[in-house]
């Protein structure tokens, strides 16, 4: 294996995106605990995270608020939560944010990266789960910490997706 691939290996670890201690970070942290909450984070914690598909760089945060349109087309900006992991994590965070173009986004991707399409669907099944509970473990512990009333429905709302 050449240096750089090498080099590219270590980096993907070194900063990999590890949701099961995140997550369990959260409970502990968070006030409100449910026990809907709890059992998900259970469950998930005994299967274990997904074997990646494809690792790469992830942003975790893509949403219109962070794309800039300049003289060189879309930029993405506010990386504090990115971090190397699979591709279809990533995605999947991308499509909850508008399911009803999935099956597109999914396609147009599978096509790009030349990935198989069930594959790759399968994959972003499989991170569904764990992308749920980042989702309301993060909403709530934003929302007791800001007391936010947006926050604190939109904590509502995700708790209700677990």
């Amino acid at each position: 294996m050449p240096s750089t691939a090498r080099h590219s290996a270590s980096n993907v670890r070194q900063f990999a995106l590890l949701l099961q201690p995140l997550l369990w970070h959260y409970w502990q942290r968070c006030q409100q605990r449910h026990c809907r909450w709890l059992r998900a984070l259970q469950s998930l914690t005994r299967q274990g995270e997904p074997q990646p598909l494809r690792l790469a760089p992830l942003h975790m945060d893509v949403h219109a608020g962070n794309l800039i349109d300049g003289e060189q087309g879309l930029r993405l900006i506010d990386w504090e939560y990115a971090a190397d992991g699979d591709v279809a994590l990533e995605l999947a965070a991308v499509c909850a944010e508008d399911p009803h173009h999935q099956a597109d986004w999914l396609r147009a991707y599978a096509e790009a990266a030349r990935l198989p399409l069930s594959r790759l669907q399968q994959q972003v099944a499989r991170w569904q789960p764990w992308l749920r509970l980042l989702m309301a473990s993060w909403y709530q512990l934003r929302a007791e910490q800001s007391s936010d009333e947006t926050l604190q429905q939109m904590a509502r709302q995700s708790c209700e997706q677990v």
